[in-house]
């Protein structure tokens, strides 16, 4: 009974002060990173890359229609990799202004997907062929 108190006074709390504190209250007994990142049943990491050494194995992101989730990091990584700098310059002047990759959102646990995140060029970032060309 004495281990059911602090959990009925942080329901009680989180009631009064919000969601944001039930869900610390929720998550406080999983286990931390040595780089303070929260640790899921499956081993993998995940929290906020902001202002992180190191980033975690699943990235915090907002997704496609505002959902809160993560994406894995390696997902997060170029997918092409030039094998020359020859090919490398040709793959710059490529024109890449309609690419978008859709990743899948998951929950903390890794395997649950919540919907899409969608990686595109930076607005304003992706010049036409022509702009592309060494002056």
């Amino acid at each position: 009974m004495a281990n059911r108190i602090p959990n009925i006074v942080s329901l009680a709390a989180g009631l009064l002060l919000g969601a944001a504190t039930i869900t610390v209250a929720a998550t406080s007994g999983e286990p931390d990173s040595p780089d303070g990142f929260r640790v899921n049943d499956h081993g993998q990491t995940y929290g906020s890359a902001l202002g992180a050494n190191t980033e975690p194995d699943l990235v915090e992101a907002i997704g496609d229609g505002g959902v809160q989730g993560y994406v894995k990091s390696d997902d997060l990584l170029p997918q092409y990799t030039p094998r020359s700098p020859e090919e490398a310059v040709a793959f710059m002047k490529t024109d890449r202004s309609g690419l978008e990759v859709k990743i899948p959102l998951y929950a903390s646990d890794g395997t649950t997907v919540l919907g899409t995140f969608t990686i595109g060029p930076p607005v304003g970032a992706v010049e036409s062929t022509a702009d592309a060309e060494v002056r």
